[in-house]
């Protein structure tokens, strides 16, 4: 058994546990008496915090509308180009690393749940956007209206655009194939700018950006 917890901590603890469960085996495989061993606790302690494995799934749900750091710094930045290119290298670095196990088993959820009911990829996609979209539009704005930006697309046409790709990028990492996306976020970066106006002049002015890990994002 793990180690005795204040009753949030134990429950966030059963949570974690179980993410990675439902991603590899989905929400009708995983059985309680698994997700009570994953997390080290009795499976009369799962049910005291959760009545029902539905509950548990809920919970879940619930997680991906937790503030995220890296996203809440980027949605208080001045909207302008520079906040524009710099959204789309944040959130592309970090799909392109995946950086821990947790933000992993939250793609793989992801993933399993656009097979079965899609419940918890709509609510990470709308969380997702609910904090992004607002500080991309208005960048996205600003930058047309600087001349920078060459479109007709909307901004939230042109953020899905985005996201849609990150998406893929993080799926191929996990697939294993995704080290070079990692080592070289630049060119990804580059193409996705690109694919919503920016103009090719500014993009081959700008400078190589940071190879880094970003912060794990709510949204997978």
């Amino acid at each position: 058994m793990s180690p005795r917890l204040p009753p949030a901590a134990r429950r966030d603890s059963i949570v974690a546990a179980a993410v990675p469960l439902f991603a590899r085996k989905g929400f009708a495989g995983t059985t309680t008496r698994e997700i009570a061993e994953a997390a080290g606790v009795s499976e009369a302690l799962v049910f005291k915090h959760f009545a029902t494995k539905t509950a548990l799934y809920d919970a879940i749900l619930e997680s991906c509308e937790a503030p995220d750091p890296e996203l809440e710094r980027l949605e208080h930045l001045r909207p302008s180009t520079d906040t524009l290119i710099e959204i789309v290298w944040s959130v592309t670095s970090y799909f392109a690393a995946m950086p821990d196990e947790g933000s992993r088993a939250r793609h793989r959820l992801f993933l399993r749940s656009l097979l079965e009911d899609g419940e918890f990829a709509r609510i990470a996609l709308q969380a997702f956007a609910g904090c992004v979209l607002p500080v991309f539009g208005a960048s996205y704005d600003a930058a047309r209206v600087s001349g920078d930006v060459v479109s007709t697309s909307t901004a939230e046409k042109a953020f899905w655009v985005v996201a849609q790709m990150q998406l893929m990028i993080g799926s191929l990492t996990l697939a294993g194939v995704g080290s070079e996306m990692a080592a070289t976020p630049n060119s990804n970066v580059h193409a996705m700018l690109r694919a919503i106006g920016l103009r090719d002049e500014l993009i081959a002015r700008m400078p190589e950006l940071p190879t880094a890990t970003a912060p794990a994002v709510a949204a997978e």
